[in-house]
């Protein structure tokens, strides 16, 4: 979307894309019935792969500001750096 938008740079922040040291899949506890629990998490490492690749292709540059992340696609940078505190 922000690609769509014009943005030229895309700052990605809290993509961790992976379960949690304890496995949970979510910061909090699992959805109810009938949402989804990160059913497909081990597709989006790909998905991510093929965006990159497009994004790249028409000019521009994404940046993961994770502080933790399964992705590695993406250079890192951190938060205090692409963050004005003034």
């Amino acid at each position: 979307m922000a690609a769509h938008y014009g943005a030229m740079a895309i700052y990605m922040l809290g993509y961790d894309c992976g379960f949690g040291s304890d496995g949970k899949r979510h910061w909090h506890g699992d959805h109810p019935k009938g949402l989804g629990n990160a059913g497909s998490i081990a597709k989006w490492p790909q998905q991510f792969r093929l965006a990159e690749a497009q994004l790249r292709y028409v000019g521009r540059q994404v940046l993961n500001a994770s502080r933790v992340t399964n992705l590695d696609m993406f250079p890192r940078v951190s938060l205090d750096s692409i963050v004005n505190y003034d």
